[in-house]
């Protein structure tokens, strides 16, 4: 007969694992039953054991009394129900929370261990009331990376990340959860409730919240755009209110670009919940796959340029493939494309705002590479005026010499809230090769670093200074009448 202290000893190596309660309670049923075959005898051999067999019954009863009176719970190794399980799970939680606890700062909730995070987690997926010990603590985390698989989620925090892996196990479907087994009807479930658990406990406003989708060569197959069913509606659910609305100063988004009704919903799903004017930045991607189906560009469609995020925010990364709407950009002060421009380029942005003219100063950023940013100035357009043009023989700047884009009154975030200084540098925990956005100092100044100058105007007869001092980015100034 296997004992009570065996028994939860069973149940601590489950727990510390992070394995489920009902993973833990299938195993457990299924080492009674091989423990039970192993057991049975010959009747001959019982016979001639009975009176010993009926001595040791007796020691054993008394012991089962005794550990039914310290713990409160009857115990049949043979009829443990899950419930029982539960309870033994929870206690070592509340034993691990406290742990925690100590952990943190006197006075403070605030958990910046990333260890202690993930671990909060588990413990609060055991039940109602480690869910409501999970929420006394306020999570001390900045960046949030939500990575779509093909039957798999990964979620980044700074250093460590968790994966969320579909797979079945007998005829069941269980989640796996870090190195263990989460028993779960979806995956998909688990890993949304996680990230909105980090959001909603969040410490601080977020720095950085991705979406993103793991590369062709990782998927294999195609990617799994409904989890975007799911984020509605758990977003729907927490963060609905505007006093709610989640607190992040940047949004970057990688579209799946092929034609459904998934399409457009893909960034509806996120960007409605964030708070306008906190979101100052956009980084939008397009995935790349060479499978039959997908696009490799993306239109961003007018339900997103007309929210309140898109017209408030002051800051704008594309990649290559997303299809530039000029007109659509005229809200920011700072745009950085991840192509050199070409005389379409430039001829289609004069057209754009001619009729749409910037609402600020306006510095469009391009790659230091031919052909630069002195070409616009070559442009053949009835409302464009060259007053200053480029030295002739001026060759532009080499790779990686030219200066850094500088939107012109870009409205960035206090450093001491958001970890973006306003010299440009980006937090320590955000990761980029994109050039930095960073505010005007003293370009207004520096008149004789001007080699270009030009004029566009515009249809309600204003008129934009359009000017360039680098390679690699052009200003465009709005002046009034």
């Amino acid at each position: 007969m296997t004992d009570y202290k065996t028994f939860e000893s069973f149940l601590r190596r489950y727990f510390d694992s992070g394995r489920s309660c009902a993973q833990a309670h299938d195993n457990w049923n299924e080492k009674m039953k091989a423990k039970e075959k192993e057991e049975e005898e010959p009747k001959k051999k019982k016979k001639n054991k009975k009176k010993k067999n009926k001595k040791n019954k007796k020691n054993k009863n008394k012991k089962k009394k005794k550990v039914e009176k310290e713990e409160g719970i009857g115990f049949d190794p043979h009829a443990v129900p899950v419930q029982n399980i539960i309870r033994i799970f929870e206690k070592f939680a509340k034993q691990e929370f406290a742990q925690i606890r100590n952990r943190v700062r006197s006075g403070n909730k605030r958990v910046n261990i990333e260890n202690d995070i993930l671990r909060i987690l588990y413990l609060r997926r055991i039940s109602y009331k480690c869910r409501t010990l999970a929420d006394q603590f306020q999570i001390a985390n900045k960046n949030l990376e939500f990575t779509i698989g093909f039957n798999e989620i990964n979620i980044k925090l700074r250093t460590k990340s968790l994966d969320y892996c579909s797979r079945t196990l007998g005829d069941q479907f269980v989640c796996e959860v870090q190195d263990g087994i989460l028993m779960t009807k979806s995956y998909q479930t688990v890993a949304v409730s996680d990230l909105c658990y980090l959001i909603k406990r969040r410490a601080d406003k977020l720095i950085c919240l991705e979406f993103k989708v793991a590369s062709d060569d990782t998927v294999g197959f195609d990617p799994d755009l409904s989890i975007y069913w799911k984020i509605r509606r758990f977003f729907d659910h927490f963060f609905k209110n505007p006093e709610e609305k989640i607190e992040v100063g940047a949004l970057r988004f990688t579209f799946v670009s092929r034609p459904s009704d998934l399409e457009d919903f893909q960034i509806h799903s996120v960007l409605q919940y964030i708070k306008p004017k906190v979101l100052w930045q956009f980084n939008l991607q397009v995935w790349q796959t060479v499978r039959d189906g997908y696009s490799s560009t993306y239109k961003i469609p007018d339900t997103v340029t007309k929210t309140e995020q898109w017209q408030l925010a002051t800051v704008l990364y594309v990649d290559k493939n997303i299809i530039n709407q000029w007109k659509q950009y005229r809200r920011f002060s700072g745009v950085s494309v991840d192509r050199s421009l070409e005389m379409q380029d430039y001829m289609e942005i004069t057209n754009a705002f001619v009729d749409h003219p910037p609402m600020r100063t306006l510095s469009i950023y391009m790659p230091p590479e031919v052909p630069t940013a002195f070409q616009f100035f070559d442009v053949e357009h009835p409302r464009l005026q060259v007053k200053q043009n480029r030295p002739r023989g001026l060759m532009p700047a080499p790779v990686g010499q030219a200066r850094q884009a500088v939107p012109a009154g870009a409205e960035l975030p206090d450093s001491s809230e958001s970890g973006f200084s306003q010299g440009g540098s980006e937090p320590e925990s955000v990761e980029s090769d994109e050039p930095v956005m960073r505010e005007e100092d003293d370009y207004d100044s520096e008149e004789e670093n001007i080699l270009c100058r030009a004029t566009i105007e515009t249809a309600d007869e204003n008129y934009i200074e359009v000017t360039c001092r680098d390679s690699n980015f052009i200003v465009f100034k709005i002046l009034h009448q």
